[in-house]
């Protein structure tokens, strides 16, 4: 569709206020022209335009970009039209040798009433894990 969701435009706030940096597609003119209107908003507020992009591409053009491994958060709009496709693009060749994905849609479930759900879906979380045990140390337990 030519027009974001509300869904999309609370990801793509979401993503300026975390800092990321932001590439998006449009597969029409139509969406492109839309995002490129919201786009000049935001370059004109002081937003780098090499770290907020817009595209039109074709979806062979498409389908290659999202073999690049060079980004982490896929949103997909309206997924359901578009699973087999997408896990299969994204899956293929060099797309997770660098990074995790996470694929975001319309249908993934999270509260838009809740911002912190929206930023949430926006930060990798990372596991620490501490070893305590002293070099040598024996592996047996004693009783």
């Amino acid at each position: 569709s030519g027009r974001p969701g509300v869904k999309a435009l609370q990801y793509f706030l979401g993503a300026l206020a975390l800092g990321s940096g932001i590439s998006i597609v449009a597969l029409t003119a139509e969406a492109y022209e839309t995002w490129k209107s919201i786009l000049d908003i935001a370059w004109k507020s002081g937003f780098s335009k090499s770290n907020l992009d817009v595209a039109m591409m074709s979806p062979t053009a498409l389908k290659t970009h999202l073999r690049s491994p060079h980004y982490s958060f896929v949103y997909a709009g309206s997924y359901v039209k578009m699973h087999k496709e997408l896990y299969s693009d994204i899956l293929d060749g060099e797309s997770l040798t660098k990074e995790m994905r996470k694929i975001l849609s319309e249908a993934d479930g999270v509260s838009m009433t809740q911002p912190q759900m929206v930023l949430d879906q926006l930060v990798w979380t990372r596991s620490l894990a501490i070893n305590t045990m002293r070099h040598g140390a024996p592996l047996e337990l004693s009783t």
